[in-house]
């Protein structure tokens, strides 16, 4: 009967899964020529913005552009804690949580004294050899924190500021 047919019809449509949404991301022409900028594969990279978790993990879809052995010390993924249970992604650095900070209220931050040294111990034991600030918001303030931490503006290059040879230069001691 049609009401038979009716009743069939409203019940297959709720149980019809619903479309699933479209989401964009774009990916900095750097990225797609990635072997153009001088950083070898299999380099640390850190890219801001930082991520721990889905929300703003558009630098692991940029590195997958990218191709190659681009590491990266920040991850969408499930990380052991030490009491065995599953965390976020990698466990909060000072420089993490800093540029956490930074995406998260806006605020400009200076790092100096034990935080500067803090920072700059991770760079090294991370083995960073590149920081790059892509599309973000507060990309501004993303920006002027790396400028004051390495002493030195980054390159502008195919949409995203680069600070190449980070391992060899370092931080640059705080200004007086």
């Amino acid at each position: 009967t049609a009401a038979g047919l009716t009743a069939i019809a409203v019940s297959l449509a709720a149980v019809v899964p619903a479309g699933l949404g479209v989401w964009q991301a774009d990916t900095p022409a750097f990225f797609m020529n990635w072997s153009q900028h001088g950083i070898p594969d299999s380099s640390v990279v850190l890219i801001a913005p930082f991520f721990r978790d889905g929300a703003g993990a558009s630098p692991m879809l940029w590195t997958a552009v990218a191709g190659g052995g681009v590491r990266m010390p920040e991850a969408y993924a499930y990380i052991p804690a030490a009491d065995g249970t599953p965390m976020y992604g990698p466990p909060a650095t000072n420089l993490s949580s800093i540029m956490e900070q930074i995406q998260d209220t806006g605020v400009v931050i200076v790092a100096r004294g034990a935080e500067r040294t803090a920072v700059a111990g991770e760079l090294r034991r991370l083995t960073i050899t590149a920081v790059i600030v892509g599309p973000m918001d507060k990309r501004g303030q993303m920006v002027a924190f790396f400028t004051d931490l390495f002493g030195r503006s980054p390159r502008d290059t195919d949409g995203v500021q680069l600070w190449a040879n980070v391992q060899q230069e370092g931080v640059a001691p705080a200004p007086s």
